[in-house]
């Protein structure tokens, strides 16, 4: 983290789902739409404001294999 602006920041916090134990053949990671992520409209984080929350599908390939993941 990289405090030098606090409190007038901005940091991001990535969530990454996926597995490293199952490969795409064996497990698929994939979102089911458009609105797979979303928020109960008027809902606050005290402190936080959620400026997005982009979201993808990708790829990684580890020791010759390929895994999904969600961002």
């Amino acid at each position: 983290m990289e405090l030098r602006n606090f409190p007038m920041d901005r940091q991001s916090c990535p969530l990454i789902l996926g597995s490293y134990a199952y490969s795409n053949q064996q497990l698929v990671y994939q979102w089911q739409n458009a609105e797979s992520v979303n928020f109960v409209p008027g809902m606050t984080l005290s402190q936080f404001d959620l400026i997005s929350y982009p979201y993808r599908n990708f790829t990684f390939t580890r020791r010759e294999e390929t895994f999904l993941a969600l961002r």
